[in-house]
Formats: structure tokens, C-alpha cells, sequence
């Protein structure tokens, strides 16, 4: 039961950075350039693979 918990949270956390990521880059476009809003999408992109690859590391230790 809590290696099923560590999985669901770590599907949990994946779900979770997409719509902040996606809130996050369309807050930054009007104000900022296109550019800007690139770098944006691409710190999202390396976050999230980052954090899967964490909790999928932790999930794995089992």
C-alpha cells in the first residue's frame, strides 16, 4: 500500500507541473518577449523531466 502512495504521488507531481508550467509561460507572454517566454518553456521542460527522474528514482529503490 504505500509503494502504490510513493506511485500515485509521483503521477500526482507529473500531472501537477504541467498546468503550473503552462500558467507560468502564458502569464509571462504578454508582457515579455517571445524569447523570454522560450526559456520559460524550456526551464518547465527541464524541471519536470528532473522531478520524474527523482521520483521515479525514488520509486525505484523499492
Amino acid at each position: 500500500m504505500f509503494i502504490n502512495w510513493r506511485k500515485g504521488f509521483s503521477r500526482l507531481m507529473g500531472v501537477l507541473w504541467i498546468p503550473l508550467g503552462t500558467m507560468l509561460l502564458f502569464m509571462k507572454v504578454p508582457e515579455r518577449g517571445w524569447k523570454e517566454a522560450l526559456i520559460v518553456l524550456a526551464l518547465f521542460i527541464l524541471f519536470y523531466a528532473l522531478t520524474v527522474y527523482v521520483l521515479k528514482g525514488f520509486t525505484w529503490q523499492d
